[in-house]
């Protein structure tokens, strides 16, 4: 690679980080890097510091999950990043980038390799600082952070080899090898979620057989280009972190020369890719939405009623949720292996036990809104660059601002019920287990609708207050992570005032009613339904002062 390109490499560095002394210029800015820094020590040295409080249990090499399971997980993340990253063809390169480098005296192969340095510049960045919070359950700060440059790097030298090859095949193809892909991954996370719930009935014949068979020794050797890396992350000393470090740098270093040595003309293809790529970055930084697919459906949903113009506002962003339900798919694809193939890898290993899968699965169901309310952004969230026509409309701000957050809420509390649906087919083993289940199992579907409404209201009004585009942070982003967990403990605070009202008025219709659950629930659902109600009109009163020509901050 010239001279020049690793000079463009050094400047894009440099212009990049450049951003962020920029916030050390103004008070709030110091502000919010001294809340990132103290939020990322809490984080990331707390577990540390507490080390000696809490030894870690004696486990034998050969039988650490690492080590087991380490190079199934990768293979699965593998998958799910190739399926993520094959509907883009070639390259992607910045506009910039399209303008001056592809008419500039540079040949196909230096270019790539240019964008392999920036690819591998900006992981070695988040190696650094996703170490931090990961050194304390593998065994050292340096040796966290190769193996994760390591690992990601190789994730992200696939992605490119595949988009590579896919830019020289048919779209008939790629669509079917897709389809192929989402199925195989759609079967094993079935075969995961059936092998875990045999596991909480007591019927563990087929869970055993699928965790012996995933995490035999056979089946990781003949993993060896991913097992190099899961054992280099667990190698626990010196001699074995070498040894199996230098196997997963000539992984890496093979996938370097395949990529260099593919004599693809990816121009055509980049330039596609670019485009798109750009015109979606574009429209997230607008306030646009995370979801999206290269392919539209093309559904049509019915009208449901008027309800005074709330209902036509819902029935557009339900219509281009539809048109998304691809990108949706992927998500909760990926979800349900992200989710379930941990919980299941995580069970009993020899005394040990590793986790609790109904536990856990009973609290990624309850904190489900939380998890994916920024992924479905069919608000205003979503419509920064129609907020002119929202307030063009002959309708009040409540109505309008009722209408935009219902189609979230309801996605939200579907996928709810989804989830108290699968804990009600897992059941429980212990009896207290069991009933506390049963307790959420009967009673959280009807909490569910009000909190989704109040989460996602609250959403939208802080958006309204705080507008800010939705852009990839760069890595050690202390300013941005500041922001994030101060208007996060703002949003915690008041579901917290919300809650105790709700577990008072619970707590008061059950005195009252002679100790009925009934009552219970139905006491604080009203509390929620009052507290829906203020949150609605917060959110119109912010829709009403919001200014349509004002552009969010970076």
């Amino acid at each position: 690679m010239r001279r020049a390109l690793w000079l463009l490499v050094f400047l894009g560095l440099r212009a990049r980080y450049r951003r962020l002394l920029r916030g050390l210029r103004t008070v709030r800015g110091v502000l919010l890097i001294l809340i990132g820094v103290g939020f990322f020590a809490l984080i990331a040295l707390g577990p540390a510091l507490t080390a000696g409080m809490a030894p870690r249990p004696e486990i034998p090499q050969e039988n650490l999950p690492l080590q087991r399971f380490g190079p199934v997980g990768l293979l699965a993340f593998c998958l799910l990043s190739v399926f993520g990253s094959s509907k883009y063809r070639g390259v992607y390169f910045s506009p910039a980038e399209v303008d001056f480098l592809f008419p500039a005296p540079f040949s196909r192969r230096e270019l790539i390799a240019y964008r392999l340095v920036t690819i591998l510049f900006h992981v070695a960045l988040g190696a650094l600082f996703l170490a931090a919070f990961l050194f304390r359950y593998i065994g050292g700060y340096w040796q966290a952070v190769a193996g994760l440059f390591l690992a990601f790097g190789f994730i992200n030298l696939l992605q490119i080899a595949v988009s590579l090859v896919t830019g020289t095949l048919e779209e008939k193809v790629v669509s079917r090898g897709r389809l192929f892909a989402a199925g195989v991954l759609a079967i094993v996370a079935a075969s995961v979620f059936l092998g875990s719930s045999a596991a909480v009935r007591e019927g563990r014949l087929l869970h055993e057989i699928l965790r012996d068979w995933l995490g035999s020794p056979a089946f990781g050797w003949a993993l060896l280009p991913l097992k190099t890396f899961s054992e280099m992350l667990a190698a626990p000393d010196l001699q074995r972190f070498l040894a199996w470090g230098a196997g997963a740098l000539l992984v890496d270093l093979a996938l370097v020369l395949v990529v260099l040595r593919l004599d693809v003309d990816y121009s055509e293809a980049s330039l596609e890719t670019s485009r798109r790529v750009h015109a979606r970055i574009d429209a997230m930084k607008r306030g646009g939405r995370i979801l999206a697919s290269s392919r539209k459906l093309r559904l049509s949903l019915p009208l449901p009623p008027r309800w005074g113009g709330a209902g036509s506002l819902a029935w557009r962003q339900a219509q281009e949720m539809v048109r998304d339900m691809p990108g949706t798919f992927y998500l909760v694809l990926a979800l349900a292996v992200g989710v379930v193939l941990p919980l299941f890898l995580s069970g009993e290993v020899g005394d040990v036990r590793a986790g609790r899968l109904l536990q856990t699965f009973t609290v990624v169901t309850v904190m489900l809104p939380l998890l994916l309310s920024n992924w479905f952004r069919f608000d205003f969230r979503g419509d920064h660059d129609r907020m002119e026509i929202l307030r063009g409309l002959p309708l009040s701000a409540a109505t309008v601002s009722l209408g935009q957050l219902l189609v979230p809420t309801l996605i939200l509390t579907a996928l709810q019920m989804l989830g108290f649906a699968a804990l009600g087919f897992l059941g429980g083993q212990d009896p207290d287990e069991a009933r506390g289940l049963e307790s959420i199992v009967r009673y959280g579907p009807y909490l569910s609708l009000p909190f989704n409404l109040l989460f996602v209201a609250l959403e939208n009004l802080f958006f309204l207050l705080f507008p800010r585009r939705l852009v990839a942070t760069t890595p050690g982003d202390l300013q941005n992570l500041g922001r994030l967990t101060l208007l996060t403990l703002m949003k915690f605070a008041v579901l917290g005032v919300a809650g105790i009202a709700a577990f008072l008025g619970a707590e008061g219709a059950h005195y009252l009613s002679g100790g009925s659950p009934a009552a219970a629930v139905a006491g604080a659902a009203g509390i929620l339904l009052l507290a829906d109600s203020a949150a609605v009109a917060l959110v119109a009163w912010g829709f009403t002062r919001f200014d349509a020509s004002h552009v969010p901050a970076d």
